[in-house]
């Protein structure tokens, strides 16, 4: 199902070969045989579990395709030296980055409050998504799905106290409000461990399925609302386009899933555009106004655009006597043709021929991917 819904089920597969490995290794080399036999079973149960996991995550449409997939476009140097999410954090301001080192501290911090040891696997596993989220700024949000719950059973059991000695009268305020927390915390772990059923979380949950049931309103009130942020996405030029014969249509990459999601209809190119690298190369030297991107547009029978506003792409339709703006919002300008066209395939493609020198095929297929990656997609 993981494999199904976003490639960070890669998760699981290295959790699950981290604690193998642990296990295979110190089961090997441990001094004291039961513990030896303990560690073997482990690894045995856990190489089954790795194996199965290896295999179920192959029942996808695109079968082992998908990982060959994943595989390449990670070991693209252009897309990874290029593409703004590949690339590794910048700690030069930002709340994201803010956060991100936040969050480092709050690892290292638990780790030195503890009162209970890590292990070794589960260490292990942190170093790894560390190391990850530092490659690539993407992969943050793996890191805390996998360190969230590591920092929380280490701060479950901590040694304040033994550092910061016991309390007294005379303490400062800040020692005050953190020994209240304390005490606080201990009382409500006592009151949790009492607890058999949580009648406050089934509440919540009930309340929310019921509002949302109700479309989102409470006592006449709008309280949850899950329409589109009109400053992220192109809501009101969306409407305009959904008038037009959708397979006349072009839009940015990005927006690909969320119009189809708002309108159920086709469109030219949607985010998953990395399964047909042929068609993202073209897209890409459309939009980075590579020679011959008119006749591309052409060759496609398109007859509007939906694009965003700062983009060069935009500002070259602008300035063409083949388009007028016909809608604009926060984001995105609707261009459609003056003259409308049919798809035709008089236009040649700008392709390589066979007959061309190697280091000429070479240099444009050098130039696709830029166009591709670099210039275009996530401009």
């Amino acid at each position: 199902l993981w494999a199904n819904c976003h490639s960070g089920y890669i998760i699981g597969v290295t959790q699950v070969g981290i604690y193998f490995a642990y296990n295979l290794a110190v089961s090997m080399f441990h001094s004291q045989a039961p513990m030896r036999a303990q560690l073997a079973d482990g690894a045995k149960t856990l190489g089954i579990g790795l194996v199965c996991v290896l295999v179920g995550v192959t029942f996808n449409p695109y079968g082992v395709a998908l990982h060959k997939n994943i595989f390449e476009t990670l070991g693209n140097k252009i897309i990874i030296d290029s593409v703004v999410e590949f690339m590794s954090p910048s700690f030069h301001g930002g709340i994201q980055s803010t956060s991100l080192e936040l969050f480092f501290a709050g690892i290292l911090g638990a780790l030195v409050i503890t009162a209970t040891q890590s292990g070794l696997p589960r260490a292990l596993t942190i170093i790894a998504f560390c190391h990850l989220t530092l490659y690539s700024i993407r992969n943050a949000p793996l890191l805390v799905i996998v360190a969230a719950p590591f920092i929380a059973c280490l701060t479950a059991k901590n040694r304040l106290t033994e550092i910061l000695g016991e309390p007294g009268t005379q303490d400062p305020f800040w020692r005050k409000l953190l020994n209240s927390f304390l005490v606080r915390s201990r009382r409500m772990d006592e009151q949790e461990q009492l607890n058999g059923y949580h009648l406050l979380p089934v509440i919540c949950v009930l309340a929310f399925l019921f509002i949302s049931a109700n479309g989102g309103n409470f006592m006449g009130q709008q309280v949850i609302n899950c329409n589109y942020n009109p400053a992220c996405f192109p809501t009101k030029t969306l409407l305009s386009a959904s008038k037009l014969k959708a397979d006349q249509g072009f839009n940015h990459v990005n927006w690909g899933g969320y119009m189809y999601f708002a309108n159920r209809r086709p469109v030219y190119i949607d985010d998953r555009a990395t399964f047909f690298e042929d068609f993202y190369v073209r897209y890409g030297q459309i939009i980075s106004l590579y020679p011959g991107w008119q006749d591309l547009l052409r060759k496609d029978g398109v007859n509007w655009v939906l694009y965003p506003k700062s983009s060069d792409f935009s500002n070259a339709l602008k300035q063409s006597n083949d388009w007028r703006i016909a809608d604009e919002d926060n984001v995105a300008y609707l261009f459609v043709r003056q003259t409308p066209i049919t798809k035709s395939a008089s236009v040649p493609e700008q392709r390589c021929s066979a007959t061309e020198p190697a280091s000429q095929r070479k240099s444009l297929k050098e130039s696709n991917r830029l166009s591709r990656y670099i210039r275009a997609i996530h401009r």
